[in-house]
């Protein structure tokens, strides 16, 4: 027995390489290796390992629970088992676990190759092995699948569990997905994956049982299940029928694990589209504010035209578009020759509203992010669509195997006839899934059709509110055009006045400069200063007084400083006023 099991182990370090299986093909097995190599990094662990076993030997009253730690730990429990000739397990169950859905198994590649060239499992079990693993985006999220093998050949071949041979014998391997609630508040629902493996030997009744599935969720639901009255007593498991019984209920507890919760999950996908759409879609639908509807004034003044537009005559006009209700201006120019240039004509005058601005900015209660969740939503409904679809395959096939299975071909009559209550009823609770499933899909490719039409009517609303944005800043630019052409105008009267006084101050200038030394000498002979006074011999004499001259400076020098004090006051007053108010302007602006 120790140089089988060690062939056994030489097997297992090349698995599936030198299997030796005339269902798959050799380049197959090849690349299942090669593939194994590859991704053992992140499939596998490399300590911390825990393998749950639960067996029930033959003649024992209950399954006993085993933790394996290690491949030595492994290699001691399935050398032990090799050898006993009379106390064979009947029934063996392995857990391989994961701490989450995309961290790696907590099995080394040693054990986990070990445990499949040990029980002789079909290679295509490694398809949805794969699936599993660190991960840090979802791969192969969506592969899952149903594969079988049925030998009825007499060949001697290594037995499940010793080296005892054994005759005919079936196995099938699948993958299932469900939903499950999850600590995350944000995503509160992820669809969770189970490989798994059974081996069924016909003769003996003799199952073994491989699960991976992240979390002990699946190993608590079948250790409590083969504890419960309800599942058949363990003495079953002695008979071929009882075992057949047993491992149909072990199917079938998969599947309704598969069929649970997708009810709530997508309750929960509705719900969050009417939370994220109700509000937004019951409210009515509002165009962009009219710059000019609550600050319109109009006016009269009276604006001296400038001489090149005496003969043009420009006017506003508004009216009223039918279709969207915005208020259009429109320029009407016509040449009057009679137009004189001085006139009194309407101005006006156009405010932006910021309260109405920000009342229309205030009525769209969804943003952006708000559309990418809608759009995650409908992801995930496409996916669990996908995976409910694919679940009622794989159930579908598994209940077409075990049709094969209890056909006359490989069982007896009387065998078919001793677990068809077993039978029937797992065929009704499967029928009763399948169903489940098909309702789940109808309202999946419902929910499709209500986020297609949602997200529709929201990008509509969008498009309309980018629409009447545009029309309001355009509205906007035109108003800003009429301001700039009316302070043009202004500009142009005040250029022109500016001109005219220009000239008359250079007239005013040059008249005074001529007038300024005989003013200035005429004043200084008046005041005392230099005087003339008659003589006798009819020549004037000249009198200059230094007192009065000394008095003239002492009057006009402080005058002359006075005035230039208050100039200079009065400039620096007139200058920041102007600055404040083109600061006031530019503030109002920028609230605009």
């Amino acid at each position: 027995m120790s140089s089988e099991f060690a062939r056994m182990e030489e097997a297992a370090a090349s698995y599936p390489k030198d299997l030796d299986d005339p269902n798959t093909l050799h380049h197959e097995l090849n690349a299942y290796h090669r593939r194994l190599e590859r991704d053992a990094s992140h499939l596998c662990c490399t300590d911390e390992a825990s393998v749950d076993v639960l067996e029930l030997l033959e003649g024992a009253r209950e399954f006993k629970p085993f933790c394996l730690r290690n491949v030595d730990e492994l290699k001691g429990h399935l050398r032990r088992l090799s050898a006993l000739d009379f106390n064979e397990p009947v029934s063996r169950i392995i857990f391989i676990h994961a701490r989450n859905s995309r961290e790696t198994l907590r099995v080394t590649r040693n054990m986990l190759t070990l445990i499949l060239a040990f029980h002789r499992i079909m290679p295509q079990f490694l398809d949805f092995i794969f699936s599993f693993g660190q991960q840090r985006y979802r791969q192969d999220f969506l592969y899952s699948g149903f594969r079988r093998q049925i030998d009825l050949s007499e060949s001697d071949c290594h037995s499940q569990w010793s080296t005892h041979n054994f005759g005919r014998k079936f196995q099938s391997c699948y993958s299932l997905q469900s939903v499950e609630l999850t600590s995350d508040a944000l995503v509160p629902w992820s669809i969770r994956r189970a490989a798994v493996s059974n081996i069924f030997d016909i003769e003996t009744g003799k199952t073994t049982w491989t699960i991976v599935k992240a979390g002990p969720l699946m190993k608590n639901r079948i250790s409590k299940a083969l504890s419960a009255k309800k599942t058949p007593p363990l003495e079953a498991f002695d008979s071929v029928p009882g075992a057949l019984a047993a491992s149909l209920e072990i199917h079938l507890l998969l599947c309704q694990w598969a069929g649970e919760n997708w009810r709530e999950y997508i309750n929960y996908l509705e719900d969050e589209l009417q939370k994220r759409t109700r509000d937004v879609l019951s409210q009515s639908v509002e165009g962009a504010p009219d710059p000019l509807q609550d600050n319109d004034i109009m006016e009269t003044a009276e604006v001296n035209s400038p001489p090149w537009q005496s003969g043009m005559k420009r006017t506003f006009s508004q009216r009223s578009s039918a279709t969207n209700g915005i208020r259009m201006l429109s320029w009407q120019s016509r040449q009057s020759t009679t137009e004189p240039a001085h006139s009194t004509r309407p101005i006006k005058k156009a405010g932006y509203s910021t309260a109405a601005i920000s009342h229309w900015s205030q009525r769209r209660p969804f943003s952006l992010e708000d559309l990418k969740h809608i759009h995650f939503l409908a992801e995930q409904a496409d996916e669990a669509l996908l995976v409910i679809k694919s679940n009622e395959k794989i159930i579908s096939e598994l209940q077409g195997h075990y049709r094969t299975i209890l056909g006359p071909e490989l069982f007896q009559n009387d065998l078919k006839t001793q677990c068809s209550t077993e039978y029937r009823r797992f065929n009704d609770r499967m029928d009763a899934i399948i169903d489940d499933l098909r309702v789940h899909q109808y309202r999946l490719v419902t929910l499709q059709s209500l986020f297609n039409s949602k997200k529709a009517q929201l990008n509509g609303m969008l498009d309309f509110w980018n629409s009447q944005a545009t029309n309001y800043l355009a509205m906007k630019a035109q108003l800003s055009a009429e301001e700039m052409e009316k302070m043009t105008e202004e500009m142009g009267i005040i250029a022109v006045r500016t001109e005219r006084g220009t000239v008359s101050m250079t007239i005013v200038t040059l008249i005074t400069l001529l007038f300024l030394p005989a003013t200035f000498t005429a004043t200084l002979m008046s005041t005392g200063v230099l005087q003339l006074t008659p003589s006798d011999a009819g020549k004037p004499i000249e009198a200059f007084s230094l007192p009065a001259f000394e008095r003239f400076l002492e009057i006009a020098l402080p005058l002359t400083a006075m005035t230039f004090v208050i100039c200079a006051i009065f400039y620096r007053y007139v200058t920041r006023k102007r600055k404040n108010k083109e600061q006031e302007g530019k503030t109002n602006e920028m609230i605009v």
